[in-house]
């Protein structure tokens, strides 16, 4: 299966994510609406939700996480052979070097001066 022929929904969970609250949200947009605003993103529950079907407009102040839904919608092939990279080195070690490698590589994200959209980051 292509990866874009499955369900859309968020590739992360959110602090404060909006994902609890769909069933209250919901009930409170308008049946038919045009462009779509997302000031605070997150991790997208409400747009992946309600897949907007006119223009998309998806703003968040964390440049990092907007930088990863412009690689999803831009760059979703390159991203996916990094992150299989990863996940192939990950399951390959024990318990004990999986926290080590799971510890550097959030010292690498957190360290990196790569622009926020950059496929490392």
């Amino acid at each position: 299966m292509d990866i874009k022929e499955k369900k859309e929904r968020p590739f992360l969970k959110w602090v404060g994510g909006k994902g609890a609250l769909l069933p209250e949200l919901l009930k409170r947009v308008p049946e038919n609406f045009t462009d779509y605003y997302e000031p605070f993103l997150g991790g997208g529950a409400l747009f992946f939700a309600l897949n907007p079907k006119h223009e998309s407009y998806l703003n968040d102040i964390n440049k990092t996480l907007i930088g990863g839904f412009h690689n999803i919608k831009l760059n979703l092939n390159e991203l996916v052979d990094e992150l299989r990279e990863m996940e192939v080195k990950y399951l390959e070690l024990d318990e004990e070097s999986r926290k080590e490698y799971y510890y550097t590589q959030r010292t690498k994200f957190n360290t990196l001066k790569s622009t926020p959209e950059s496929i490392e980051r």
